[in-house]
């Protein structure tokens, strides 16, 4: 591991990394080696030391787009903060330390469970089924966003005795069984196995949207089918909000 002294930065997420660490509360004009670490997709990651403090601090510089896949607030949450986290620091470009390292923050496991979601989900929208439900899904989030902000009904829950169309009674069934099984492998941190799940959504989404009216005469249907849309979105968004990822 090549440690480097501030002012040595030579790439962008090291000069940036030594503008976040000017940037902390008592940090200012303190000597400070730092180091990259493996493991990062689109963020730089950094293990840092200061003189005078026996701790080792972890510090993530974000990298362009990361922001479509990790929620940073959740993120840090999911990491455990302590009192002496750092996540204020450089637009949240700071985690908090290592847990083990005389502090209580965010442990190094709980930063790796978010890079292999990352990971997983990067491979999927890299596929055509990952590319196309994330069309869908989108296009579900705008017929919501759309339909709310003009006032319209959408009902609490899908009610399967309204589902007319067998389009509509097959996206019913794959949400379902996706939801379930998304959520398992999430619990389980088998991040392709959620991926996998949710693929299994790309064909009745496409003939959902092919071959259903979602805004329907009849208000009760019309409610109902925004619920499922609805439904589409809870779905993926256990791993991630699709609506905020660019393509």
């Amino acid at each position: 591991m090549i440690e480097k002294r501030l002012g040595q930065g030579e790439t962008p997420a090291e000069k940036a990394l030594e503008e976040a660490i000017a940037r902390v509360p008592g940090w200012e004009g303190r000597a400070a080696l730092y180091a990259p670490l493996v493991g990062g997709l689109m963020n730089g990651n950094f293990r840092v030391a200061l003189d005078g403090d026996a701790r080792r601090y972890f510090i993530k510089v974000p990298g362009a787009g990361s922001e479509k896949f990790i929620d940073r607030k959740a993120a840090h949450a999911a990491a455990d903060a302590g009192a002496t986290s750092l996540d204020q620091v450089a637009e949240d470009s700071l985690a908090p330390p290592f847990k083990g390292e005389g502090n209580h923050g965010g442990s190094n496991d709980d930063l790796l469970t978010i890079v292999r979601r990352v990971e997983a989900l990067g491979t999927f929208l890299d596929t055509e089924d990952g590319r196309n439900l994330l069309a869908g899904t989108r296009r579900a989030a705008n017929i919501l966003a759309a339909e709310q902000k003009k006032g319209t009904a959408v009902a609490a829950s899908v009610d399967p005795a309204l589902l007319r169309e067998e389009a509509e009674k097959a996206l019913f069934a794959a949400v379902n069984q996706a939801e379930k099984d998304a959520g398992e492998a999430i619990q389980k941190e088998d991040f392709s196995a959620a991926m996998l799940a949710l693929s299994a959504l790309r064909e009745p989404v496409d003939s959902f949207f092919d071959k259903v009216l979602v805004n329907d005469e009849d208000q009760a249907v019309r409610a109902n089918r925004l619920a499922l849309l609805e439904r589409i979105r809870a779905a993926t968004g256990q791993v991630a909000d699709f609506s905020k990822i660019a393509g």
